[in-house]
């Protein structure tokens, strides 16, 4: 074929370095990626459910059927008063703009922080991951959440130090 002729195929695809709406990525492939790192924030909460902070992350115009994969890793989690088995939860919150109730969804990936004996306050990077399956219909915004496990409350601190980095990736179906 000749390179005049495949530049014509291409050209309704390629405009200016920007890959124009008449292409279409394979399933598996990554459409959307982005992150933030928090160097600043307490997520210290009182309540089982606890409350997002921090930066957040936006997924612009998700795909339908396609899967959201998110991360958030590092910071402190720590419990705020010592105790004998105490837990704090780090998690990560979903939320779709435009729609009401929040958090539209809410995902605790995993718990640290545990408090093995009364006098002990425990600590360990935080880590959280979660899997949402888009329905296309809005943006989402995607925050680090904290709560707590017992009456005493849970903590996931960031700072310079000791960042949480989220990062989230849209994935083709």
């Amino acid at each position: 074929m000749a390179r005049n002729s495949l530049l014509a195929d291409w050209a309704g695809y390629i405009t200016s370095g920007t890959i124009g709406s008449g292409v279409t990525f394979p399933a598996g492939h990554v459409i959307n990626y982005v992150t933030v790192l928090n160097t600043t924030g307490s997520g210290a909460q009182a309540s089982d459910d606890g409350a997002t902070f921090g930066s957040s992350v936006t997924i612009s115009s998700p795909e339908n059927d396609s899967i959201i994969i998110v991360w958030a890793i590092g910071g402190k989690a720590q419990i705020v008063a010592n105790g004998t088995n105490r837990k704090t939860r780090c998690g990560i919150d979903f939320a779709q703009t435009g729609a009401s109730g929040t958090p539209n969804f809410y995902f605790s990936g995993a718990t640290e922080g545990h408090a093995n004996y009364a006098g002990s306050y425990a600590s360990a990077p935080g880590s959280a991951m979660a899997e949402y399956t888009s329905d296309g219909t809005n943006d989402i915004v995607i925050s680090c959440r904290c709560g707590r496990y017992d009456s005493y409350s849970g903590e996931w601190d960031a700072t310079a130090a000791s960042p949480i980095r989220i990062i989230a990736m849209e994935i083709k179906q």
